[in-house]
Formats: structure tokens, C-alpha cells, sequence
């Protein structure tokens, strides 16, 4: 899509969707940091579009090749089974291969067992996407946390429909309005932390990455500011029980007095200069040095 820059600018990053939501289902970070280590930069003045959901459904032809095929037929039993649809490919041999997997980000991410986690999966999922080098396009849909729409699905027989509710206006001003509802709460979260992202010079398109493998619990992605001055570590639980960060010497480097500002939760995260951060189930943590 980029040519030699000459084709174009800014290309969605088709590949992190399925991967990500992969992993966060599976509880391990090993095939997303295995691709994001790999992966070619684009050319000078081009940047990823860094998306989790869009319009369409998460697509998942990106997959082949990374994942093994029962992989991906697991994943999407699962959507199937938190009320989603997978659209289908017809191969050579006459057999069916899924396309793509209809359903919100926020649903296919779902505990239908424990809301408050789930809900902490699906804010890891887009603190990850938020952090990575590039620019971040995030669906109307994400920013609010809309589950599947099935009545909309019932009217129109469609798969994509799930994913495009059409909200009425005083309906979400109602929801937004209430600090109890999963909606307010998520568009609280997400308005809170794009405003730290766009005050972090260290998340500017142009500022290095580097993907740091502290094992598959965790994925980890160093963000230093253009100019040196500036360096944040962002962590992430990929799993659903507390995981311990596997070597602090970064940290411990980074930050000599064992604590650090967490950019997302806006408070300070402390873990002494002789231990190991620990992290909560799906936590996200974004730790800036400044």
C-alpha cells in the first residue's frame, strides 16, 4: 500500500485486529509481540493507522500464515458464541473458510461471566493500540463500548449490521449521562486517556519504538520522545491472573526510585527498588519518565 512512499501516507495496520484479539482470548502475548517485532516500518513520512474495529468486521485473512487454521476457527466459534456472526470465503476445494468476524470489539472481548473484566480486557485491548508507533484511528463504537446489535441484525439479515448500531441521540446522551452505565464509564476511560496520549511527545507518529519481550504474559512497547528527553514503557497483562514483569533491569534502569507515573490512570505506580512489578489481570500501564 505504501509503495516507496509514493502510494500512499497513512495504511490501516489490518494485521493488530485479529491478533489482538486473539491473544487477549487466549491469554498470551506470544504471537502479537512476534509480528510487532518483525515488523518493516513504513517509509519516511508514512505511518499506520492503528484501529482495532471499523465499519466492517474484524477481518482475519491477516491471520494466515501466523496462526494455525484451528486457531482461527476457534476464534470464531467464540464470536459465535457472544452473539456475533463470521462471515465466510468459499476456497478452491469447495470448503469454507471464515472471512471475517461481525461483531463489536467491545463484545468480542466480553466475560459474559464477569462484566468488570471483560471491561478490563477491552480497555487493554485499545491502551495497545493507542500506544503503538503510527496514528490511532478509533471506531465510533469503541469509544462507548456498543455491544452487539442484534435487534439491528434481526431487521436487516445482514452481518455487518451488528457492528453499526444507529444510536438515537437522547438514548447515548442518557447513557453518557449515567456514571453507572458500562457506556459512560468506557467514553470517561477513553477521553481521559487520549487526552494524556495527545500530550505525550513520546507518542508523536515519528517517535521509536521498540518491542520489549518480557514473556508471553505480558506485551510490552517502548516509546521514546523524538528528542531523547522523554521514554515510556507501556506493559500489558494479556492474561486474566496477576503476571509479574519478568526482568526489571529496564525499569529498574528507567526508574531507580522503584515507582513511576502511570500516564493512563494518572497516579503513581510503585513497586520497590528490589521487586517486581505486578500487574492485574488485563491491567494497562502507560510509565513515563517524565
Amino acid at each position: 500500500y505504501f509503495g516507496k512512499g509514493d502510494e500512499a501516507h497513512a495504511v490501516y495496520q489490518f494485521s493488530l485486529p485479529p491478533l489482538l484479539l486473539h491473544g487477549l482470548l487466549r491469554g498470551t502475548s506470544e504471537h502479537l509481540t512476534d509480528w510487532a517485532t518483525n515488523l518493516a516500518p513504513p517509509p519516511k513520512g508514512c505511518h499506520f493507522l492503528n484501529f482495532t474495529a471499523s465499519h466492517d468486521g474484524v477481518g482475519v485473512r491477516p491471520l494466515e500464515g501466523i496462526l494455525p487454521h484451528d486457531e482461527i476457527l476457534g476464534l470464531a466459534d467464540e464470536i459465535r458464541q457472544k452473539g456475533g456472526f463470521v462471515s465466510m470465503r468459499r476456497m478452491e476445494d469447495g470448503s469454507e473458510s471464515p472471512y471475517e468476524l461481525n461483531s463489536t470489539y467491545f463484545s468480542a472481548l466480553s466475560d459474559p461471566k464477569n462484566e468488570e473484566m471483560g471491561m478490563a480486557r477491552f480497555q487493554c485491548s485499545q491502551a495497545v493500540a493507542l500506544a503503538m508507533k503510527g496514528i490511532p484511528a478509533v471506531y465510533f463504537h469503541s469509544l462507548c463500548g456498543t455491544p452487539n446489535d442484534l435487534e439491528g441484525y434481526k431487521v436487516t439479515k445482514r452481518n455487518r449490521t451488528v457492528n453499526r448500531k444507529k444510536w438515537a441521540q437522547d438514548e447515548l446522551n442518557q447513557l453518557l449521562d449515567d456514571q453507572e452505565t458500562l457506556p459512560a464509564q468506557i467514553f470517561s476511560w477513553y477521553s481521559r486517556t487520549l487526552r494524556m496520549r495527545a500530550g505525550c511527545p513520546a507518542f508523536h507518529p515519528e517517535a521509536p519504538q521498540e518491542i520489549l519481550n518480557f514473556g508471553s504474559d505480558l506485551f510490552a512497547v517502548r516509546r521514546d520522545s523524538t528528542d531523547g528527553g522523554l521514554s515510556v514503557i507501556c506493559l500489558f497483562n494479556f492474561t486474566s491472573e496477576d503476571s509479574k514483569v519478568s526482568d526489571m533491569s529496564l525499569l529498574n534502569s528507567l526508574f531507580p526510585e522503584g515507582k513511576a507515573r502511570d500516564l493512563i490512570s494518572g497516579g503513581e505506580i510503585a513497586w520497590g527498588k528490589k521487586d517486581a512489578l505486578t500487574l492485574r489481570p488485563y491491567q494497562a500501564v502507560w510509565l513515563s519518565t517524565s
